[in-house]
């Protein structure tokens, strides 16, 4: 009779042995993964998903192994050690990384879960057990048809016809060329490339000398643009884990308040809408490669095994920007389309990154490097990179004329459009022994960044006047006829380029512009070292998969400054402390290369003091989101923003 018992096979035991393994997952995916989907489609994958995909292999073993069990009664343990064979991993990876008291209470809870779907008889009630078929298959169908049809349906961006509710006033478009640094540009004295639809554009606009950045990081410094604070006011430090203030105004809010329509177009994923760089737009599109792959991919892994059959070895996320004939693509849909004034952003990414341009202009830049101008700080490491710089800043001036033809079909001659052009940061080669990167820099090769201001009308300037991307907001406020809402820290530049005025007095930056580096990192690492973890427990910092919530930030990168009257004092977190001469320029085009601390003592503590008095003025959201998706940690991964080599 034992025997007998030992060799039938158990009710649904295949069924249950898989919706163990989906209890377990699901308690180490945990809540916070939870959280931090934003699609509803997605949010209901996050149970169904493991369910469905899971509930279909235990049925297939249960309708093939049942009628062999009684031969091989050894089959029984089959479901068990597949189940045990596709645990290990994320109970590895768990074990490694788990932290907090919720996380280990989830996983506790998946394990009692599994463990009495595994006990429960379901030979007792033959009702009970068809109810429980029908149940399994409904999950499977919801589970694996969901996921199929979800990866069927591309993404679409919500594009309703942007019609402004306003009969008139001019249009406003902001260009943002994303890693560009001034001084490689012929406008600004750069050698080694042409850009004659730039040159032309400026020469007919109103240059800004002496621009910078708050940041050397894409998220923080579009997000000043966009607001018109700095960093610690909107509350996005970095590509990280942060959202966007809601105690701040965004400039895609306030032209919609005013009756613009709204359009904005972005070419990588740091400034995805879900951070809030949607808020205001009546269209943003942040479509990437393989979206939709993406977003299911990112719902569970590395805690869902169900999931890495479609990563393809995380090759899925090897594409966390689009190139720039994309955005001009969606540009022109979005032109074509409007009716009455509008507020259009266009990022291009093209520049940042792996330097590729196309064939035309790395050849251009290939036979001009012996005459370019700077040069690069160490030229055997990083010389071939920035001459593969200067072509992608070719490319992109093809892409300027383009999208400058695409707003001409609205406004023929560019009568009725005020156009910003400028950068979110610029790039080292070398600078300070940063090596084609630019997130722990506040060299001025990160910081010193084109501006170009056009208004209708007004004759060509130059102007010698410290701006800063906080001024960006105001000013096309002030050009289109409107206020800026209360809060905003920059100022309103369209005296100068109206020529009225060489200076405007600034309320809380007199002394310099505040500035910052905070990037963020991700740490985390494999299993292989699990005992060393446990022991002493700690994260691994290996290279590895990656978990969620796991950001920290290395103190000897995070940088605190204040740029302003031909100086540039700068904190570092680790204690270290510099003063630079920015009137200065070196053999390689450099501003800030000697340290004069010591030998000028007295400007030294004088511009300390006022960094000091001014981040006390300086308003603070702090706004940490504290959750990152899958998704979130492989995308900025991928474009060197996570871990010690980060870009």
């Amino acid at each position: 009779m034992k025997s007998q018992k030992w060799a039938n096979w158990p009710a649904l035991w295949g069924l249950r042995s898989a919706w163990a393994l989906a209890f377990v997952e699901l308690g180490i995916a945990g809540f916070d993964t939870f959280e931090a989907i934003q699609e509803p489609a997605l949010r209901a994958l996050f149970f169904l998903g493991p369910l469905g995909a899971y509930g279909f292999g235990g049925l297939l073993l249960d309708l093939s192994l049942a009628r062999l069990a009684p031969r091989i009664p050894l089959l029984r343990f089959l479901p068990l050690a597949i189940f045990a064979l596709i645990s290990t991993q994320s109970f590895r990876f768990t074990l490694a990384t788990m932290d907090g008291p919720l996380r280990w209470s989830l996983f506790a809870i998946g394990l009692a879960l599994a463990f009495l779907i595994l006990r429960y008889d379901f030979s007792a009630s033959p009702k009970r057990q068809q109810m429980t078929k029908r149940l399994a298959w409904v999950v499977v169908l919801a589970g694996c048809g969901g996921s199929l049809l979800y990866l069927a349906i591309p993404r679409q961006t919500e594009f309703r016809e942007p019609i402004a509710s306003r009969p008139e006033g001019p249009n406003v478009v902001v260009i943002t060329w994303d890693t560009i640094r001034a001084d490689v540009l012929p406008i600004y004295g750069g050698k080694g490339l042409t850009t004659p639809v730039l040159d032309a554009f400026a020469a007919k606009s109103t240059l800004f000398e002496d621009m910078s950045a708050v940041a050397p990081i894409t998220a923080p410094s579009h997000a000043s643009i966009f607001t018109g604070v700095v960093p610690p006011t909107h509350a996005i430090r970095s590509n990280g884990p942060f959202n966007l203030s809601a105690n701040v105004t965004t400039m895609a809010e306030h032209f919609s308040k005013n009756g613009y329509a709204t359009g904005g177009f972005v070419s990588a994923y740091p400034v995805r809408g879900e951070v809030g760089f949607a808020r205001g737009f009546d269209v943003f599109d942040d479509r990437l490669p393989i979206d939709r792959l993406n977003r299911l991919i990112s719902i569970g892994l590395p805690s869902f095994f169900w999931l890495r059959p479609l990563s393809l070895g995380r090759r899925f996320a090897e594409e966390p920007s689009v190139e720039g004939d994309t955005i001009l693509k969606r540009t022109g849909n979005f032109l074509s389309k409007v009716k009455g004034p509008y507020m259009m952003w266009a990022h291009f990414f093209d520049a940042h990154g792996q330097h590729n341009p196309a064939p035309e202009y790395k050849q251009k830049a290939m036979a001009a490097k012996d005459q370019a101008w700077p040069l690069p700080v160490q030229p055997e490491a990083c010389g071939e990179r920035m001459t593969l710089y200067r072509g992608e800043i070719m490319e992109l001036d093809w892409m300027l004329e383009e999208l400058l033809a695409q707003v001409e079909t609205t406004d023929p001659g560019l009568d009725n459009t005020i156009i910003f052009l400028l950068s979110d940061h610029g790039q080292c080669f070398g600078e300070a022994g940063f090596l084609s990167t630019h997130t722990p820099s506040l060299t001025e090769a990160t910081q010193h960044i084109p501006g170009i201001l056009y208004i209708p009308g007004e004759q060509a300037r130059r102007s010698n006047f410290p701006t800063n991307q906080i001024d960006v907001f105001p000013t096309l406020a002030a050009a289109a006829g409107l206020s800026a809402p209360e809060g905003v820290q920059g100022v309103d530049l369209t005296p100068i380029a109206m020529g009225q005025s060489d200076t405007i007095q600034r309320a809380l930056f007199r002394d310099g512009f505040y500035m910052e580096a905070f990037q963020f990192y991700l740490m985390g690492g494999a299993a292989q070292d699990l005992l060393t973890v446990i022991g002493q427990k700690r994260k691994p910092t290996s290279e590895g998969p990656v978990k969620n919530r796991s950001w920290t930030s290395r103190e000897d990168l995070r940088k605190q400054a204040l740029r302003g009257q031909g100086w540039k004092y700068l904190k570092v977190f680790n204690g270290d402390e510099f003063l630079y001469d920015l009137t200065t320029i070196d053999a390689n085009g450099q501003r800030d290369a000697t340290d004069l601390r010591e030998s000028r003592p007295q400007i030294f503590q004088d511009r300390k003091s006022r960094f000091l008095t001014l981040w006390d003025l300086i308003p603070k959201n702090e706004q940490i989101s504290g959750e990152s998706s899958s998704l979130d940690n492989t995308m900025l991964e991928e474009l060197g923003y996570l871990g010690d080599g980060a870009h």
